[in-house]
């Protein structure tokens, strides 16, 4: 189970957002026919239907409750790792680099498909992101599992799940200063 949740769901996650197992290699520093044989051997054991879809993504059809109980898990473990293992994305305008306001984060992600608000909602919501950076606060509706709060004095603004505010590795972003 320590394989599945430690490697197979991060895999799984992270071909979700970039649906590149060429990326995903590069991330966790393996070669491409690992990641192709953790996803497969995930999806098989968790029952999960896990492939690249007709729209070029990957998802699972089958076994939603288990994969959503397994990646709150894992990113609950993620973010008790502190900002090193912040699984974040920017929709900016221009080059975002966090390491000049003085915090030090792994790469943003590259995304696959549409940067459209839905689809940040979605993976921000499915939790296999933890936070995404954008040049205006979004509109969400009063109904929201998402908020969203200005970073590096309000030129930036974080979106993120509401029960993940007060998470230490989040604040440490959410408290930046813009130089």
């Amino acid at each position: 189970m320590a394989d599945l949740l430690l490697e197979g769901i991060p895999v799984l996650d992270l071909l979700e957002i970039t649906s590149s197992t060429t990326a995903v290699a590069q991330r966790i520093q393996r070669d491409q026919s690992s990641v192709s044989r953790i996803y497969r051997h995930v999806s098989q054991v968790l029952n999960l239907d896990f492939q690249k879809r007709s729209n070029g993504l990957y998802q699972a059809q089958a076994n939603q409750p288990l994969l959503a109980s397994l990646r709150l898990a894992s990113q609950q473990m993620r973010l008790a790792l502190m900002p090193s293992q912040l699984r974040w994305l920017h929709s900016l305008d221009e080059p975002l680099l966090l390491g000049d306001l003085g915090l030090r984060l792994p790469p943003a992600l590259p995304l696959a498909g549409s940067r459209q608000p839905e689809r940040l909602a979605a993976l921000l919501e499915g939790r296999l992101l933890d936070l995404v950076l954008l040049s205006e606060p979004p509109l969400l509706p009063a109904s929201s599992a998402l908020i969203s709060r200005p970073v590096a004095g309000e030129r930036i603004y974080a979106l993120l799940r509401q029960d993940l505010i007060q998470t230490p590795a989040i604040q440490q972003v959410l408290d930046l200063q813009s130089p």
